[in-house]
Parts: structure tokens; sequence; C-alpha cells
């Protein structure tokens, strides 16, 4: 009898334990799974646009898109200088229209906290506002305001003077435009300012180039990795 009862036990807890393996292996399952963590900061509203979807894309799977201050489906509220992950946990990270949010006296705080958090050989992709750029492009405007051409003082207004509609205009580009408080520009970058900067921070510049790409205007475009020790 006690021989009878003894095996009824064991064929549950056989069972039980063949389910228990079973979840184990699929937590494992998933652990690898999540093993490439790839961070987009600063993602905003959706649609992301092409150029950042196709930048993504070129890096692989495995991406958290962060927003402080977007709420909407999938996206985390984290602020991005102070992140719930471990330092070399992170495979990538991308910043397009970021970096010009933070006040510039915290930039390069930011910048070796982003390096921290980096795997060794992870990569970081920037893309920020070219403050030469839009400096040029302002003082043209001005200049052909001055010219009293009626095209180019419709021109002027309409792309930097236009305060009543600033998320279109020239302004915001230079300003950010203060719809809250994420939508505020505290420091701007030059090509060589950035790389310098990026490299202070520990950084290997492995490609910067400049052009006008996201909101009409010009940017500059930094990819980046951590040097391996």
């Amino acid at each position: 009898m006690i021989n009878l009862i003894i095996s009824s036990i064991k064929k549950p807890i056989k069972w039980l334990l063949s389910i228990s393996d079973i979840l184990n292996a699929l937590k494992q399952n998933y652990r690898q799974d999540r093993s490439v963590l790839r961070l987009n900061l600063g993602v905003g509203p959706y649609p992301i646009d092409n150029s950042t979807k196709i930048n993504m894309q070129s890096y692989g799977d495995g991406w958290v898109y962060i927003d402080k201050y977007i709420k909407q489906p999938g996206t985390q509220n984290f602020d991005i200088r102070d992140l719930p992950y471990a330092s070399q946990s992170v495979d990538t990270i991308l910043a397009s229209h970021v970096l010009e949010h933070i006040p510039f006296p915290q930039v390069a705080q930011v910048l070796k906290y982003w390096y921290s958090l980096l795997k060794p050989n992870g990569e970081i992709y920037l893309n920020v506002p070219d403050m030469e750029w839009l400096c040029q492009r302002f003082v043209d405007l001005v200049k052909a305001n001055r010219s009293k051409s009626n095209k180019y003082c419709k021109e002027f207004f309409n792309l930097a003077c236009d305060y009543s509609n600033i998320k279109h205009s020239f302004l915001s580009a230079i300003f950010g435009t203060h719809e809250h408080e994420g939508e505020i520009h505290h420091s701007g970058f030059t090509k060589e300012s950035i790389s310098q900067l990026m490299q202070q921070c520990g950084f290997k510049v492995r490609e910067i180039k400049t052009g006008v790409e996201q909101h009409d205007v010009g940017c500059i475009i930094i990819k980046a990795s951590k040097i391996s020790v």
C-alpha cells in the first residue's frame, strides 16, 4: 500500500517537473531574445520618420522606444538622463534631434552617461541641428529681407518671424517649438564642436556628415562607438 501511494505521488511530481523545465526553457529563450538592447531615445510622437526607420533597420531588432514627454503605446516614459539599464548593457543608442534639448552645461555629462550604458564596441547614432547652417541661413534671410524684394520679404516673415505659427517657423529649428518642456532647445553644435565633444567623452567617431535632412533644416549626423578596453 505504501509503495502504491509513493508511486502515485511520483507521477504528478514528474509531470510538474516537466512543466517547470518547459517554463525555465521558455524563460531562458526569452532572455536570449532580449540579450540585444537598442534604445531609441526621445522617439517623439508616432509615426517615426522614414530616415529614422531606415537607420533602426540597419542596426537590427531589439529596439526600446523612450520619451519622457510622449504618452503613447509602446513608448517608455523614462528620463534619458536616468535610464533603468545597467552599465554596459546596451548595444545601440539612437538619439535623433535629442541632444539639443539637453541644457548645454549637462551635454558632456549626458554623453558620458550614455557611453557608460553601452557595451564595449556598442554604437551610438546622433542627429542634431547644424548651428552653423542655421545661423548662415538666418543671416541670408535677413539680408534678403533688407533688399526689399517682395518675394524675400514674404519668405523672411514666413520662415523667420511668424510667431503665430512657431511650429512651422524657422525659429523653431533654433529654439524648439516650446509646445511643452521637452520641445525646448538648450544647446547648439557645429560639425567640429560635436566631434570634439564626442571624443572627449570617450567615443570613437566613425562617421560625421552634414546635410539638409530631418525637418528640412541643416543637420549633423554622427556615428560613433564605445572604444573596447
